[in-house]
């Protein structure tokens, strides 16, 4: 079984003088690790593409990865198994799913936060649904009801 083995590194300028870096490793088929001037780092495994072409993995690379790490100074992505389960986190929200069993969701309100804490807290809006909603549970700060058969709202 063939291997091929690649490393690139890419300086770009900036206006202030300074020099950033964005570095990529690929060993084709099996591997590709980027890592962007922003400090974002990418781990793609078993990633068929020998090329790299932002819009193409974007559009055709789900069908085609196993396991995939996004990791940057605001965003977390993980995604496996052809992206059925996914996981994604940023300052404003927060989603887990595992298709086409459950997804949970979390959006996070600016208010009443506490400090560098993880997870949901008092104030922020959380959707639990079962089969693509076919049963389902909200929690929000103003209300908070059961959902039945995609959309039936049984409230508590």
């Amino acid at each position: 079984f063939p291997l091929f083995f690649a490393n690139f590194r890419q300086y770009l300028p900036e206006p202030d003088g300074t020099i950033r870096t964005k570095h990529l490793v690929r060993i084709w088929p099996l591997l590709k690790y980027q890592k962007d001037p922003d400090g974002t780092v990418s781990l793609d495994m078993l990633s068929i593409f020998p090329f790299n072409d932002e819009k193409f993995d974007t559009t055709y690379g789900p069908f085609f990865k196993f396991f995939s790490v996004k990791a940057g100074p605001e965003e977390t992505k993980v995604q496996a198994l052809f992206r059925m389960f996914s996981y994604e986190e940023d300052p404003y929200h927060i989603d887990l799913s595992l298709a086409p069993l459950f997804d949970w969701h979390v959006v996070k309100q600016a208010r009443d936060r506490l400090p560098d804490a993880y997870g949901p807290q008092p104030g922020d809006i959380e959707d639990f649904n079962i089969l693509y909603g076919l049963l389902g549970y909200h929690h929000g700060p103003d209300d908070r009801y059961t959902k039945l058969f995609w959309g039936l709202k049984v409230r508590k």
